[in-house]
Order: C-alpha cells, then structure tokens, then sequence
C-alpha cells in the first residue's frame, strides 16, 4: 500500500469489526493490522456440510438430513449478517463525495440455497435476491463498488486432486462433467456487477487483486439520469455506455431495478436506528454535531448536550403552505465492556412557515437535552434519524470530565 491511500479494514466474524477507519495514517493502519488477530467462526465452519459415516446407512441419513438442517440455518445467518455488514458500511461512507472502492476478501456465500439440485440436498428452497439487492441498493446510493477478492486463490477441483479415486477407464459410461467453477463465484460476480466492480478468483496473487482493486478509481467520470415516474416498473434495465475511443475497458453498473421508493413503517425504520445504535460505525446520511456542557443542576454532574442536525440533509417537504419533516433523537449512556445504561428518545414533527424554514436551513436543527449521567457512564451515544427518508446519522463522544 502507499503512504497516500485512504484506507479503512474492516473484519466480520461474529461481529463486524473495525480494525482501522480512516482516521489516521499509514504508520496507524500498520500498527492496527499488527495487533489484529482472526477469528474461526462457529457458524462459518458449522455451514459447511460434512457427510456422516458410521457405516449405518439409516442412521447416516437422519444425521445428515439434521446436519443439513444446521447447515443450511448457519448459511442464512451468514448471508443476512453479511449483508447486513455492507449496508451499514455503505451508510457509513455515504457522506463521503466520489467514487469508493469496497474490496470484499472472502470465500463468498451462495446466492442460491438448494436450488442447485432438484433432488436431496438441502432442505430449504429460496434465493437471496432480495437481501443483495436490497445490499446492492444501498452501496449504489453510496457510490460504493464493490470488487471481491477470493481467499481461496487458485481452486482446484477435487476430481483432480491425487486423493481423488481413480477413474473406471473401461467403463462405457461418459465420465461426469467437471465443474471449475468454485462455489459461491456468482454470488462475487453479482456483487460486482451490480455495483462496478470487478470479481478476482482463481488467483494465488491475493496482493496484486487488492492493489489492481484499488488503482481502479485512479480515474472516474460521473453519469446520470432520472427515470420518470411512469418507468418506474419494479423491473431491472440494463445500463450500457459506449465511448468511441477503441481500446478502452469501461467499469459501471450494469443495470438498475426500477422500484418506487421503498416504504418502511416507523417501526421499522426505528429498529433500524436501534441496529445502527450498537454497530461499531458511526452513520453518516445525517451530519450532526453535539457538544455537552456539565450544568451541576437540577442535581450535581446533570449534563447539557446540544444536538446540531444539519438541515440540508432532512428531507422536509412542503404541503399545505407549510414545510413539514420528522424526526426522532436517540441518546444512549454507554458503561464498560458497551453495556446500555440508559436512554432517552423524543420524535419531531416539524411544521415550519417559509421564514422559519429560511432559518432552519441556515441554522440547522438545534436539540438540546438534560442528562443525569450514571455512575458507570463511559459513552454517549448520539442518532438522528429522518422518519422521512430513512436516513440515520449517529456519533459517539466519551464522558466528558468534569
């Protein structure tokens, strides 16, 4: 890497982790990725299958059918946390202007799970589409690519391992057709495709497909459109763009789903900022700004913190003569080992005249807040959420000394 790239690691195992953010510099990343240690995950292990053999054929069955069961339940989980993972890191960069480049180094995860084969198998039937898509969107609001690198380097079948079993060369039979395709590589080719990315496998030069990754945005153009209304049709549209100059290689989205806004009910949107509450990354859809004051009133230590809600990224609309928007704070009291003390919530309904609209803007939205922090108070944690939008900005600042 060089001195100059920006770069943040992140790990998901059990959990997402952030091994390094942006915040710092080289020698800081260095000193991050040398402390870091990996992980071996139950669920990663406990997803892949491995065939009973006790030499009873009835009771190998009943193993395997709930050996699979467990399979197939830990692979859910993967594929929902991992997407999971994505989304919140897209929100997390979001803020962020031009062009990031995501590079996923990983085995993958199926985008298919049972399909594969209409008999045995797996006991569930589904596709994942709808969470990668829904994954998809976000990292295209965040003009995020995606480029995955597979750790698995160069695969090799296992027909073609010297452990595998000699073939029958007499038989009259066609011998079987040999996949080369590691499992799980659609799922990286979607992923890059929908995004504008490019997929590395079947290479050992794991270093090389990180820096080629990140040299891809040396130099990027910006294109756009707007579909009307009439063409939003909950299809997908290819995208294709052409250049005249010969020779060039073009990386870009290769298609959109032309949906409507997807409407998320209040719950829904709230549990969505309680998840964003105890994720590791702040969000940033909404700038906010916070300072906290120790007021020794009503009672010794109360603390005063001030919210400062950037208006410009609110989404308030007019109706009625009046701008209308909403809201909803969330202040959470972080102890040791990140254990939620307390916390104190509030919505708004914002119903403003053009002249208190003209100040809001220019302004922002100012809350303020008493708190009476708890003896073990380490953290504050501070969210903003848009019932508008969806949009969720969050901070977090230590206890402030008095």
């Amino acid at each position: 890497m060089k001195p100059d790239d920006r770069i943040a690691v992140y790990v998901l195992g059990s959990k997402l982790r952030v091994i390094h953010d942006f915040k710092g510099d080289f020698e800081s990343l260095r000193t991050a990725l040398g402390r870091s240690r990996g992980e071996n995950t139950a669920r990663l292990e406990a997803s892949q299958l491995t065939a009973a053999d006790t030499i009873n054929p009835e009771l190998d069955d009943f193993l395997n059918g709930a050996n699979q069961a467990i399979a197939d339940f830990k692979t859910i989980d993967r594929v929902e946390s991992t997407t999971a993972a994505f989304e919140t890191i897209a929100r997390h960069v979001g803020s962020v202007p031009g062009r990031k480049n995501l590079i996923w180094i990983s085995g993958s995860f199926p985008f298919t799970l049972g399909l594969e084969s209409p008999i045995g198998g797996s006991n569930e039937r589904r596709t994942f589409n709808d969470q990668i898509q829904r994954m998809a969107r976000r990292l295209n609001e965040a003009n995020v690519a995606v480029y995955p690198v597979d750790a698995r380097g160069l695969s090799i079948p296992a027909e073609l391992t010297a452990s595998a079993p000699p073939r029958n060369l007499t038989a009259p039979v066609a011998p079987p057709r040999i996949n080369y395709r590691p499992p799980g590589l659609d799922t990286m080719q979607e992923m890059a495709s929908r995004t504008g990315g490019i997929a590395f496998f079947n290479t050992n030069d794991l270093q090389g497909s990180i820096r080629k990754a990140m040299d891809d945005a040396n130099v990027t153009y910006t294109l756009g459109f707007y579909p009307g209304e009439d063409e939003l049709d909950g299809r997908y549209h290819d995208l294709k763009v052409k250049v005249a100059r010969p020779g060039l290689e073009l990386r870009h989205r290769k298609g959109y789903m032309a949906n409507q806004e997807e409407h998320r009910t209040d719950k829904q949107l709230l549990d969505e900022m309680k998840t964003a509450a105890v994720s590791p990354l702040d969000l940033t859809e909404i700038g906010i700004t916070t300072r906290t004051d120790i007021l020794n009133q009503p009672k010794p230590a109360t603390l005063s913190v001030t919210v400062l809600v950037d208006a410009q990224d609110l989404q308030i609309e007019k109706k009625d003569g009046k701008w209308s928007g909403k809201g909803h704070i969330l202040i959470i009291q972080v102890g040791p080992e990140q254990k939620v003390l307390s916390s104190i919530e509030e919505s708004y309904n914002l119903n403003l005249t053009d002249e208190n609209y003209r100040k809001l803007l220019a302004k922002g939205l100012i809350i303020t807040k008493r708190i009476e922090p708890d003896k073990d108070l380490q953290q504050l944690r501070i969210l903003f959420l848009d019932r508008v939008s969806g949009r969720i900005g969050s901070l977090r600042m230590p206890r402030p000394a008095s």
